[in-house]
C-alpha cells in the first residue's frame, strides 16, 4: 500500500471469492472505488477452503465467503448480504411458471451444479438430505456462468442464489423459482485477517463495504408556496428506507412552472391551497444500507 502525495490509497486489492458471490463484487469494488480511485483490484474465484487458506499464506488480502456455515473463526467479519436459493429452468419448463418448488421436485430435474469442493455445493447437498433425496447431478463445474450457460443451452436445471435474477439482468429464456421445504439462507460477508498493523487498503474496503449511498432521485412531494417546508412521506425503493430533504431553492415557483438549477417542474394540473402545491423535484437521497443489498 502507498500513500500519494495527496493522501490518497495508491495499491492493488487480490479479493478471493467464492463463485456464487462474483456476480455481486462489482458493487463492493465500485463503492471502493468512489472512496479510492487509484486503488486497483484482482478478483479471483476460489472455494471457501481456498480463500482462508490464502489469507493465512498472504496470497489474498481479503474474501468473500459464507459466515454462518462452515467455521471462520479468528478473522475480521462483516456481512454483505443473505444468500437464497432458486431453481433456475428453461422457460419451457413445467416448473417455469411455478410461485415456488421443494426441494424434493428439484431433485427430480437434471441437475448441473457446482463440484462438490466448493461450500455452495454442501449446502445445497445438505439440503437436499434434510429433504431425504440425493439426486446425482449431469454435470458438474466450478464456474456459475457454465452453470447458467448449461440451463439455457443444454435443457438442465441448476440452484443458484436468487439475486442472479437481479445482478446479471434479464435471463433470456431462464427462469428462476424460489425453493421451499426446507428453507434455506446464509450470509455471505467479507473476511480478512485481523493483522497488527492492518493494511490501509484492507481497512479501506471493509469501510467502503459499509457506506451509505447517495442515490437523485425525481420524487413527488408537497409543498408550501412560501418554499420554506416541504411535506412528505416516507419512501421505499426495494427494501431501502429513505427520507430527504429539498432546498427552497430546487421548488418550482408559484406559476413558473420551473425551479432552480436542479430543473424541478410542477407537475402538469398542481393543486394550490392551504395544503401546498403538488411538485417533482430532483433530490440527494442518502440511503441507509450497504452497497450489497439489492
Amino acid at each position: 500500500t502507498i500513500r500519494s502525495k495527496k493522501g490518497e490509497l495508491v495499491g492493488r486489492l487480490v479479493l478471493g471469492v467464492i463463485p456464487s458471490a462474483l456476480p455481486k463484487v462489482s458493487l463492493l469494488t465500485r463503492a471502493m472505488e468512489r472512496e479510492h480511485p487509484r486503488v486497483e483490484f484482482t478478483v479471483l474465484s476460489q472455494s471457501s477452503e481456498e480463500i482462508l487458506r490464502n489469507l493465512h499464506e498472504h496470497a489474498v488480502d481479503v474474501g468473500i465467503t459464507y459466515l454462518d456455515n462452515e467455521p471462520v473463526e479468528g478473522l475480521m467479519q462483516h456481512a454483505l448480504y443473505d444468500e437464497h436459493y432458486c431453481l433456475f429452468v428453461g422457460e419451457n419448463s413445467p416448473y417455469a411458471d411455478k410461485s415456488a418448488v421443494t426441494w424434493t421436485e428439484a431433485a427430480q430435474e437434471p441437475l448441473c451444479l457446482l463440484t462438490p469442493n466448493m461450500q455452495n455445493r454442501r449446502i445445497i447437498d445438505r439440503a437436499f438430505a434434510v429433504a431425504n433425496v440425493h439426486p446425482s447431478p449431469r454435470l458438474e463445474t466450478n464456474s456459475i456462468m457454465n452453470l447458467l450457460a448449461s440451463v439455457k443451452s443444454m435443457g438442465l436445471s441448476s440452484i443458484m442464489p436468487d439475486y442472479f435474477i437481479h445482478v446479471l439482468g434479464k435471463l433470456e429464456g431462464v427462469r428462476a423459482i424460489p425453493l421451499t421445504h426446507p428453507k434455506v439462507e446464509h450470509k455471505v460477508g467479507l473476511v480478512g485477517l485481523p493483522r497488527e498493523p492492518l493494511s490501509p487498503l484492507v481497512a479501506g474496503l471493509f469501510a467502503a463495504s459499509q457506506l451509505s449511498l447517495t442515490w437523485r432521485a425525481r420524487l413527488g412531494c408537497t409543498y408550501h408556496s412560501c418554499g420554506t417546508q416541504v411535506m412528505w412521506s416516507m419512501h421505499t425503493i426495494k427494501g431501502w428506507m429513505l427520507r430527504a430533504e429539498v432546498s427552497p431553492w430546487s421548488l418550482p415557483r408559484p406559476g413558473s412552472g420551473r425551479g432552480g438549477p436542479e430543473g424541478a417542474q410542477e407537475e402538469e394540473g398542481g393543486q394550490t391551497g392551504e395544503s401546498g402545491r403538488t411538485a417533482s423535484v430532483w433530490v440527494e437521497v442518502v440511503l441507509q444500507r450497504h452497497p450489497f443489498t439489492h
